[in-house]
């Protein structure tokens, strides 16, 4: 055999891969060389931009190849028509991908979707036997697998002779390292992964006559691990059900995740051992004709926690993807029981891949609607405390309004979701024409939702019970003090819990002794309470935000007023005592 003909079986001909997915190989291409360029500096993706090139390119990948699979495997169109399809849908969902805020996109949905559309996209609508969408799906696996080891050992392999140059040699070459596994990730792996793609759709898993080693070994795995670890697990949320029907109380709030692992370790273990039903023992053919009658219960407490915390906390992400979990497992039980052995493996993939798709953006997707869902939970909850009117915070709010300990819980949730969701600003119009508006012009957006926190005093609701959290952030406006020649200016101080009395004080020094700051020299000191110097920064009379001004606090001593300018201090008390106290200050002293 020919060198060349070795070559050509060892590594796959990418011509015929870039005729069969042109637009997939264009975007692995095109996401190749952004990211190279951006490692170079000719190309700068600043801040998220990154993350949504590659989000965008991702998904447009997939997309597109599943478009291909869907014509490919009926040769229903002629391969230019099919490409533009391909096209105009990558360009489509790489749109969402890349505008994720205004698209509403959560990757969460999109990209487990897409990857699941990859695997059903072949075998959509019907004419195609079970085997075969098996057969497809173990020989998609091992390309995946295969591209990802090739992509590692290529990477690993460079990285070390990049190594070895620079240690036996003194060789360095800049950014090689960051080249060499951006490239193989986004390159390398993506078009050998293509290469390996199965196009034979309408071969099918045979099963020798004589078992082989791998068939033993699957068997052994589906008799023996995965069905009786998946029945020991249905029989504890059975128990766990009967516990609670009896107690007459509500699942806990992690049942959800249980569930959610049970219900797709179930029916992907159902598919999966979908061929080899024939060689199995009794109790696993069993299970594999009624592994899906072990779904109500489960479902039933999914259900039931879902709606306990969605009606205390509203939705969010995570919560949505339980529910569109639950209303997918109902789908399938009712389908199961209808066809029973005769269902499609298709349609139990595909419906959870369209599920999760139209989940993963718009105002109906997880993101937008858990947003919307918890704006309206924050209105209504300001509404409750008699500070909203009119859809706007009342004008005479001035941060007094006293929020009990759960409303205040629940407002500091909302905040902190809307600020990781990049939606905080959907705010606004709650707080126009109030003088502590955190989105004014001068406003810092960084600083909005613990802006949002200290006004409502939400601050506090985040720590435990008998605990009070004073947080006197940096000031950032300039204040204006009178003063004299008779006073000596010293600083900037900081002290904390832990500061001690220093061992000279000839000069001018800070520390804590108990719960007193104690200011001065070995000559002359002033002490202050700490406990009503905090209580006085926690009822700070000062705006939020940039129009945060320092606090000047006077203690009296023997030799004068002291006078303290405090711009930044944090605390902590429990019951009354402090835990913790840390404060930066100016000193202002009476001249000896």
């Amino acid at each position: 055999m020919s060198i060349a003909r070795r070559l050509t079986r060892l590594i796959p001909n990418l011509t015929d891969t870039f005729v069969r997915f042109p637009v997939p190989v264009a975007c692995s291409v095109g996401l190749a060389i952004v990211l190279n360029l951006d490692i170079t500096g000719t190309l700068f993706l600043a801040g998220r931009l990154d993350e949504r090139v590659i989000m965008a390119f991702s998904a447009a990948f997939l997309a597109a190849g599943a478009v291909n699979l869907v014509f490919e495997a009926r040769a229903v169109s002629p391969p230019l028509s099919r490409h533009i399809i391909a096209l105009c849908v990558a360009g489509g969902v790489g749109a969402v991908g890349f505008y994720d805020q205004a698209s509403s996109m959560n990757p969460v949905f999109l990209f487990p979707g897409l990857v699941l559309a990859v695997m059903t996209a072949a075998y959509a609508g019907s004419g195609f036997r079970e085997n075969a969408f098996w057969l497809f799906n173990a020989r998609l696996a091992l390309a995946v697998f295969l591209s990802g080891l090739v992509a590692l050992v290529t990477c690993g392999g460079l990285s070390a002779i990049v190594a070895s140059l620079d240690f036996l040699f003194d060789i360095k070459i800049p950014t090689a390292y960051e080249h060499i596994w951006v490239t193989g990730m986004s390159l390398i792996a993506p078009l050998y992964g293509l290469s390996l793609m199965p196009s034979a759709y309408d071969d099918e898993l045979r099963l020798p006559d004589t078992d082989t080693p791998a068939g033993r070994g699957v068997q052994a795995l589906i008799n023996y691990v995965l069905y009786p670890l998946l029945a020991v697990y249905g029989v504890i949320l059975y128990v766990y059900a009967a516990k609670i029907a009896l107690q007459w109380e509500l699942p806990r709030g992690q049942v959800g995740q249980s569930v959610l692992i049970f219900v797709l370790a179930l029916t992907a273990s159902a598919l999966f051992a979908r061929p080899w039903q024939p060689r199995l023992n009794r109790f696993s053919h069993w299970f594999n004709d009624w592994w899906f009658l072990f779904l109500p219960v489960p479902l039933t407490l999914l259900a039931i926690g879902i709606a306990r915390r969605a009606l205390d906390y509203g939705i969010t992400p995570e919560r949505y993807g339980l529910i569109v979990v639950g209303i997918w497992g109902l789908a399938l039980v009712l389908y199961c029981t209808l066809r029973r052995t005769r269902y499609s493996s298709w349609h139990v993939v595909g419906g959870l891949s369209v599920l999760l798709l139209l989940g993963s953006f718009g105002p109906w997707g997880a993101t937008g609607y858990s947003i919307s869902d918890q704006l309206g939970r924050f209105t209504q909850l300001l509404a409750q405390n008699g500070v909203l009117a009119n859809g706007k915070l009342a004008i005479d709010f001035d941060g007094t309004a006293e929020f009990d300990r759960d409303d205040a819980k629940n407002g500091a949730s909302i905040v902190s979701f809307l600020n990781n969701n990049n939606a905080i600003d959907r705010l606004k119009p709650v707080f126009e024409d109030h003088k502590a508006n955190p989105f004014a012009d001068t406003a810092v957006k960084w600083k909005r939702a613990s802006s949002i926190n200290t006004l409502f005093g939400f601050d506090n609701a985040r720590a435990p019970e008998n605990v009070k959290v004073i947080n006197f952030s940096p000031a950032s406006k300039v204040a204006s003090l009178s003063v004299d020649s008779a006073l000596k200016l010293s600083g900037p101080y900081f002290v904390h819990i832990s500061t001690k009395r220093p061992g000279d004080t000839g000069t001018f020094a800070a520390w804590l002794d108990g719960d007193y700051l104690v200011v001065g020299s070995a000559a002359r000191t002033w002490r202050a309470d700490l406990l009503t110097l905090l209580d006085r920064l926690d009822r700070a009379d000062t705006d939020i935000g940039d129009n945060k001004v320092p606090l000047v606090y006077d203690v009296p001593g023997p030799d004068g007023v002291l006078r303290l300018v405090i711009t930044q201090a944090g605390g902590r008390l429990k019951s009354g005592a402090i835990q913790h106290v840390s404060l930066n200050f100016w000193a202002l002293a009476p001249a000896p």
